[in-house]
């Protein structure tokens, strides 16, 4: 995205860590957060006319608030009635080359897979939130014509909710035509079914954290983030993470791009896809191949499994992957051949513990997935635990 000027680029930020619910639900660290990521974009020489702070922080977090009014055009409460404004007559205003969203709080995912982000007005009986699945449907169409190009970035959990229909509000924004030359980037912090960690000392998440530390100082020429790019590091780093005993959590990401006026797709990287199936390069870091008898033993384990031959389950299996190895995999609506094709690229990228903790999302300890994890022990006792304690 060279074509992008931070000076023509606009950027929105919450941060919430007091609900209405009360103390329960207190957070120590996103509006520390939102704030990091509004300095950093004002670093980059992103005007402050076109940033906008929502912001509920904990009582000792106040000054926090007014160091982001010396950096934000507006600081607003982050009610639903606000998040909603700002969704349908503020962004469908815009004319923009970038918008960027940063959201940090509490976030659950319904059973249908949709995204949520709690609001500072949500109570126990009353949980008002932000559907972000269709937010981000939304701002893929004709009602925000010169907002087409978008980075949100998430950092909450995605721990499933039991019951969406119990006190869980649901709006949906209104949806028009789609628009050519989308590309629409998103990266969270947790894989469906997951909770993200929340640094309490440090006052920050843990993405946001590792985010930060990944991004190139602060100044013009780094704008604009490179969130492909920055969605790879960051699971790589995760995966280091879940090695030291740091966190179980998986950083998941979604990359829409539509065809531009021509018919042929842009990447951020300025590569042009001619099909959209068609995978990036990537230079590759391979373990050994699985052998055939190795393959025939796991793919007859995994095709047991109800995830495995369930089309939609594979989809989020895979989503919740690390990008190198997501990206790479040549998908099938076959489930035998799908199913053999995530297996043999996670295992060629070091992946085969990652595919497994990601499968566990889905059948919890299930006979059929602690067959196959003993069956996986058997084979590679140094990746995976016989008594499943990854």
């Amino acid at each position: 995205m060279s074509d992008v000027s931070p000076l023509r680029s606009h950027a929105v930020v919450v941060g919430i860590e007091a609900y209405a619910a009360g103390p329960s639900w207190n957070l120590d660290g996103p509006v520390s957060d939102a704030v990091r990521l509004l300095e950093y974009v004002r670093g980059c020489d992103v005007p402050k006319e076109n940033t906008r702070a929502f912001l509920a922080p904990l009582s000792p977090n106040g000054g926090l608030r007014d160091r982001a009014a010396t950096l934000a055009g507006t600081v607003c409460e982050p009610t639903q009635a606000a998040l909603d404004d700002l969704v349908e007559q503020w962004m469908p205003a815009l004319q923009t080359d970038l918008l960027l969203v940063f959201w940090a709080g509490h976030g659950v995912i319904t059973v249908d897979d949709e995204r949520r982000q709690y609001t500072a007005d949500a109570t126990a009986d009353i949980k008002r939130n932000v559907d972000v699945n269709s937010l981000l449907a939304t701002l893929r169409t004709d009602r925000y014509p010169h907002v087409t190009r978008q980075i949100v970035i998430v950092d909450s959990c995605a721990n499933y909710i039991p019951n969406p229909t119990e006190r869980l509000t649901h709006k949906t924004y209104t949806t028009g035509p789609g628009v050519a030359g989308v590309d629409q980037f998103a990266l969270y912090a947790a894989a469906p079914g997951e909770y993200a960690k929340n640094l309490n000392t440090e006052k920050t998440g843990l993405l946001t954290r590792e985010l930060l530390a990944w991004l190139p100082p602060p100044r013009a020429e780094a704008w604009p983030p490179d969130g492909p790019a920055a969605a790879e590091a960051l699971g790589r780093r995760f995966i280091t993470l879940r090695q030291q005993r740091q966190t179980r959590q998986t950083p998941s990401r979604f990359w829409f791009r539509s065809p531009s006026a021509s018919g042929s797709y842009k990447a951020t990287d300025g590569v042009y896809l001619s099909q959209m199936g068609q995978q990036p390069t990537i230079a590759p870091e391979p373990g050994r191949r699985l052998s055939r008898d190795e393959t025939k033993v796991l793919l007859t384990a995994l095709l047991q499994l109800d995830s495995m031959r369930r089309q939609k389950d594979r989809d989020l299996i895979v989503l919740g992957l690390r990008p190198e190895i997501g990206t790479n995999i040549d998908r099938s609506d076959r489930d035998r051949i799908d199913a053999l094709n995530i297996l043999q690229r996670s295992y060629y990228y070091g992946g085969l513990l990652e595919l497994l903790q990601q499968i566990e999302l889905f059948e919890l300890r299930s006979p059929a997935f602690m067959s196959l994890v003993s069956i996986a022990h058997g084979l590679f006792p140094d990746e995976v635990s016989a008594t499943w304690d990854e």
